[in-house]
């Protein structure tokens, strides 16, 4: 729970002279525009007074503003019992100059408690105060700003209420990425986002948002681009234009005429679905065929919330793939921070609660915060709805609410942090991995793969678990950080047929890792990070991470049946800068959902992406010549011997044009 209460200082007016006095005073150099400001007179060299009035404007009225989180009702009656909080909102006390009074609350609310009974008791007492501690002249602010909004000065109070009530806003660069994927590539591996495959939900935000309020008024559910101006004082303003979901409006903005044009984009597509027809797959428009008829591939599913790395950016949110194992069953493999959106964002509503409720289990591979920064709001989520279901069958159901998660030891310290600080109940069930399962591996035992630990505590709670999944699961230690894994997962494509396996391996954050090579060797799917391009070696390399062509020996030297590049560096924006043809390696995109048999198309469209993204594209190219010959010349200021300098051009040249190259084949 948090109170912030904003007060402000008593605003010094405006120094706003006339100009016949401002070119005597030398404005901009006098100093004594700040005895103007205090309100004193100035008596100039030639005799003339001139009083602070003559050169001031009055200062604006600005309002006082608490902002409430209260996550739950039971915090409602400590807060209307704060004496300090309650005194501090009539009159500030230990500096004169603080303004007294409150004029806007913004309310940090779980749904439907600021509706409640006791917290209106709350609101109607901030509201008395409002009024006993108003410290605006309505006449008089009238009189001094002509187009000053009075409608305000009638309610001296106005709320704000956040309880996620509102639509979902667009975040139109994800939007804009998903429509050109859909549209150009393949409409079953990036399928549209929610707000723009579903009529109703497109209506009903557009809806939503033509409701703008009005600047005074007294209470305000918020929308997404909701405005409240304080500075200069004007309430509630309209939004600026919200981006329309119009998939052949979001594809057409995508291709600038400077770059690739629309129609010469679409050439190029059309030589890239002739060259699959002509190899025996499905075009865009068709629904493709399964390579093997004689199984049941639809599961695992697999859909990649986030494919960047270290922070979200417009195009790609941080690590998160979740994977659909059967019907009812769903893990997840890394869950960074702003997962929970993504969900919705794809799933809608109605569709994200169910993914939810068969949230199975999370993976985390280490604790970089990007890789394990949304496992608590996940985990809340699903605790409330499996909460809120019939208690009955809720305790006959096998799973409960607390969400299983395999982590590091250091995942426990942030687990009792999260609950410290937001007071909430249980709502993970932790298994840590060094406990679960013995890392590293006891004397005697020869195998790159950590074993299970039966003398583990939770060991047949973990062990039940993978039962009812029907999974094996094994962590191979990584040279990222000092508590770095990767995983292999292997299970089953169809309950009745046991013989029929698929194996996923999912790297996290590693450089090449011999033990993961071994590990994983012959696995169905290799989903392996790429942080870096190859010409940013040096920086993988430093940060422990993989270049791209180093991600695709690992899955050469493990004879992985398909490579999936993940994990892009968010200086690479939409595209990473890798556009070569190779059979078993695609590259991953946010919002992108797979089955094993949608592998074998995901090649072909490697080489077009840069006419999709051709802006991206050319910037990236430039960045990435500029870093090479940055190189080349700290090289060679670095080793003045002539020598070695013209071995070092004839290096460095090699790597710019091999970037070059890469970059416009």
């Amino acid at each position: 729970m948090g109170l912030p209460f904003i007060h402000y200082y008593d605003i010094l007016s405006g120094f706003d002279p006339p100009i016949d006095i401002g070119r005597r005073l030398s404005v901009f150099e006098s100093p004594l525009v700040k005895e103007f400001l205090d309100g004193r007179s100035v008596t100039l060299p030639d005799g003339t007074v001139i009083t602070a009035d003559q050169v001031t404007s009055p200062a604006p009225p600005t309002p006082n503003f608490l902002i409430v989180d209260c996550p739950s009702i039971e915090f409602i009656s400590t807060i209307m019992q704060s004496k300090p909080l309650l005194d501090a909102l009539g009159s500030p006390t230990g500096e004169e100059s603080l303004l007294p009074g409150l004029s806007l609350v913004v309310h940090l609310l779980p749904e439907g408690l600021f509706e409640s009974e006791e917290y209106q008791r709350f609101v109607q007492t901030l509201n008395e105060l409002a009024r006993e501690h108003c410290r605006f002249d309505k006449s008089r602010i009238l009189e001094q700003y002509a187009t000053f909004n009075g409608a305000l000065l009638d309610n001296p109070i106005q709320h704000l209420v956040v309880d996620g009530t509102g639509c979902l806003p667009a975040t139109i660069g994800l939007y804009s990425q998903a429509a050109v994927l859909h549209q150009c590539f393949d409409r079953r591996v990036y399928p549209l986002p929610y707000d723009m495959r579903c009529v109703e939900a497109k209506q009903a935000s557009e809806e939503a948002l033509k409701h703008l309020p009005e600047p005074h008024t007294p209470v305000v559910h918020a929308q997404p681009q909701t405005h409240y101006m304080i500075r200069p004082w004007y309430g509630f303003t309209r939004r600026p234009e919200m981006p329309i979901l119009d998939l052949d409006r979001l594809c057409q903005d995508a291709f600038e005429p400077l770059y690739v044009t629309r129609d010469e984009a679409e050439e190029q597509f059309t030589v890239m679905r002739a060259k699959m027809a002509e190899d025996g797959f499905a075009s865009n428009d068709q629904n493709p065929q399964p390579i093997d008829s004689s199984i049941n591939k639809v599961y695992p599913e697999i859909t990649f919330l986030g494919t960047g790395s270290s922070a979200p950016n417009k195009y790609r949110n941080i690590s998160g793939i979740l994977v659909q194992i059967n019907l009812n069953d769903i893990i997840m493999m890394d869950c960074g921070e702003g997962s929970l959106n993504q969900i919705y964002a794809m799933y809608g509503p109605k569709e994200a609660e169910e993914i939810l409720r068969k949230l199975r289990l999370i993976l985390v591979t280490h604790m970089h915060a990007d890789h394990h920064g949304g496992v608590f709001s996940m985990a809340l989520a699903r605790n409330r709805l499996l909460a809120a279901q019939d208690p009955a069958s809720v305790s006959r159901s096998l799973h409960s609410t607390l969400l299983p998660v395999l982590a590091p030891p250091a995942f426990a310290r942030w687990m009792t942090s999260f609950a410290e600080l937001f007071h909430h109940g249980p709502i993970v069930n932790l298994f840590v991995l060094p406990n679960v399962y013995h890392s590293p591996c006891p004397p005697g035992i020869k195998t790159r793969l950590c074993p299970l630990n039966s003398d583990s505590p939770k060991y047949d709670e973990w062990v039940q678990l993978l039962t009812s999944l029907n999974l094996e699961i094994n962590p191979v230690r990584v040279p990222h950080t000092g508590t770095s894994w990767a995983y292999v997962i292997r299970g089953l494509y169809d309950q009745s047929s046991p013989e029929h396996k698929w194996s996923v391996v999912y790297s996290g954050d590693t450089p090449p890792c011999e033990d993961l090579i071994e590990a994983g060797r012959d696995c169905d799917l290799l989903i392996h990070e790429a942080t870096m391009i190859d010409e940013h070696e040096d920086l993988a390399v430093r940060a422990r991470h993989s270049t791209i062509g180093s991600a695709i020996r690992v899955g050469r030297d493990m004879h992985a049946k398909f490579t999936l590049l993940n994990h892009f560096s968010q200086r690479y924006g939409r595209v990473p800068m890798w556009d070569q043809f190779i059979p078993n390696v695609a590259v991953t995109f946010d919002l992108m959902k797979i089955r094993m048999d949608d592998l074998k198309r995901l090649p072909y469209y490697v080489p077009f992406y840069k006419y999709a993204f051709a802006k991206h594209w050319d910037a990236q190219k430039v960045k990435t010549e500029a870093y090479c010959w940055r190189k080349f010349r700290e090289q060679s200021s670095a080793n003045p011997d002539n020598t070695a300098a013209e071995n070092n051009t004839s290096d460095s040249n090699s790597t710019v044009s091999k970037g070059v190259e890469s970059a416009t084949a």
